[in-house]
């Protein structure tokens, strides 16, 4: 605490061990001021890496096979882990503002800079002649490197009003801006979002629970044909019923809006995932 109840600043870090790389040191700094009892202002900076994953160290992965001609042996596209790789590197830096202009309402703006080096990205390979698996074939490899790096920038606002007693909603958005090299190695998220959630407590132990999402549109790393994911928007709709303190029973509808939608893309796989409309009952029972 540097001054009483006014400014104080928070020091930690974490230190992991991995087998499968050397140790990592994570530190972060936190700054925290309220210079009134509605009004906090705090600022960050943290360090974090990003272990490599099995698949980015020790693997084969066979994406595609295609014929390049009608006289040419066939091809195989591949992907090589890298026993060499290290932990992706994150230095970030953020700074917020939180106001309540009165009891029931209160708003956070946050922004933040994120600057990132020895990102893995798939580096091409000198394409050779292969014969197993038979049949004799074309290899177009690629094998993982430290060798991409970046930033990311942006800002985030988010809401909350208790507009009863027993009624509260919340709205956030955000804007992401990135900039990634090589850009065409990397899935570009979403610039724009915005969400609003609604929670509703009702006689009788019951909470409804709603939300709407806006996600914008997003390109994809993907040299196949498909480079672009479209916005959508999602709804859910939840039913909790708590008869005891112990026990908890939801019944949801997730995606209410649409039969399906795609909401991601891999860089390791040409096919795409359809996210689709479903219920989900759960039983949760606290000891």
């Amino acid at each position: 605490m540097v001054a009483p109840d006014r400014l104080h600043l928070i020091l930690g870090s974490k230190l992991e061990d991995n087998s499968l790389v050397q140790w990592e040191v994570e530190p972060n700094a936190r700054l925290l001021w309220t210079p009134s009892k509605n009004q906090t202002v705090w600022a960050a900076v943290s360090r974090a890496d990003r272990t490599p994953s099995l698949i980015e160290l020790d693997t084969r992965l066979n994406v595609a096979a295609f014929q390049p001609a009608p006289s040419s042996p066939p091809a195989l596209v591949s992907v090589f882990g890298n026993p060499d790789s290290t932990a992706e590197k994150l230095l970030a830096y953020e700074v917020g503002y939180r106001v309540a202009p009165a009891k029931n309402l209160s708003f956070d703006l946050t922004g933040f800079y994120n600057v990132y080096d020895h990102l893995l990205v798939q580096v091409p390979n000198p394409t050779v002649i292969e014969a197993s698996p038979s049949p004799t074939h074309l290899l177009v490899s690629s094998t993982y490197q430290n060798a991409g790096s970046g930033d990311t920038y942006g800002i985030e606002l988010t809401g909350q009003w208790h507009v009863l007693e027993n009624w509260r909603l919340t709205a956030s958005y955000s804007w992401l801006g990135t900039q990634l090299t090589p850009a065409s190695d990397f899935p570009q998220s979403p610039q724009q979002q915005f969400q609003v959630r609604s929670y509703l407590d009702l006689p009788y132990h019951l909470e409804l629970n709603g939300a709407v999402y806006f996600v914008g549109r997003s390109a994809s790393p993907l040299a196949v044909g498909f480079d672009e994911i479209p916005s959508y928007v999602r709804a859910d709709l939840g039913l909790i019923w708590r008869p005891r303190p112990w026990l908890e029973v939801g019944l949801w509808g997730q995606n209410l809006l649409q039969s399906e939608h795609i909401e991601f893309a891999s860089q390791e796989t040409a096919a795409l995932t359809q996210i689709p409309r479903s219920v989900l009952a759960k039983v949760t029972v606290r000891f």
